[in-house]
């Protein structure tokens, strides 16, 4: 949910694939947003990727977001990994996304990786940028995260209600937040749990007016604020973006 796939893939030069929300389920993760949360594999090729796509896809009792995978039986994901032509396949790079500090050698490497796309016989689209970025970047952190903050004190509730063991008697944030700061192993202050405290703020909950306006426009940056609006705007198949 919040880079547990694609900054590991980064770091480590491996492929990190995290499918779309629905195609695999998530029941039995502990969950940040059951909404958003997704399960995805680390592996070493986009091959291997597909192996385990193929294989982890599907419709669970479990998680109603599965319900609407619109293929049954999942195909072979490892079927679509032949050749490198990528004739006919647009591109976009979302420059206005990248912050300017991006390290020296990151961004090497990506212009390196954009140069390989091109001589597959991609069209790559130079500055197709999000439109509504620079509003979404005036936001603070806290304001951003109203509704997944929102949702994980919901559903962090829902998960511990399951667990069939629970020896630290925690049912919710706040007995979350104080078994963390009582507890010697879990080493409190050292530890940030700045954004359990933000399940505490006014208006954190998924009834209140603030989540409701904040989950429509968490909507709107997605899509026509920024991935969706980029895609249709410069006719793109794919966006490619250097992570941090």
């Amino acid at each position: 949910t919040m880079g547990s796939i694609v900054d590991p893939a980064q770091i480590n030069n491996v492929v990190g694939l995290k499918p779309t929300r629905g195609l695999v389920g998530t029941d039995g993760a502990i969950p940040i947003s059951k909404r958003q949360d997704i399960i995805g594999t680390l592996t070493r090729s986009f091959k291997d990727a597909a192996y385990m796509l193929s294989n982890m896809a599907g419709r669970s009792e479990l998680d109603p977001m599965t319900w609407q995978i619109p293929f049954e039986p999942i195909p072979d994901f490892t079927a679509y990994c032949k050749g490198t032509d990528l004739q006919g396949v647009t591109i976009g790079v979302p420059r206005n996304t990248t912050s300017s500090n991006r390290s020296a050698p990151i961004m090497e490497s990506f212009e390196s990786a954009l140069t390989t796309l091109r001589s597959a016989g991609a069209n790559v689209v130079d500055s197709a940028d999000f439109p509504a970025v620079d509003e979404f970047k005036k936001l603070d952190q806290q304001i951003k995260g109203i509704v997944r903050s929102s949702e994980f004190k919901r559903d962090i509730v829902d998960h511990l209600a399951t667990l069939e063991i629970n020896p630290n008697d925690i049912h919710s944030v706040e007995d979350l937040i104080n078994f963390t700061k009582s507890s010697p192993a879990e080493d409190y202050a050292e530890h940030d749990i700045r954004k359990f405290l933000w399940t505490q703020a006014e208006g954190i909950d998924v009834n209140s007016e603030k989540y409701s306006l904040m989950v429509k426009q968490e909507q709107y940056y997605g899509g026509e604020g920024g991935i969706l609006g980029a895609m249709e705007k410069y006719s793109l198949d794919v966006l490619v973006t250097p992570l941090h």
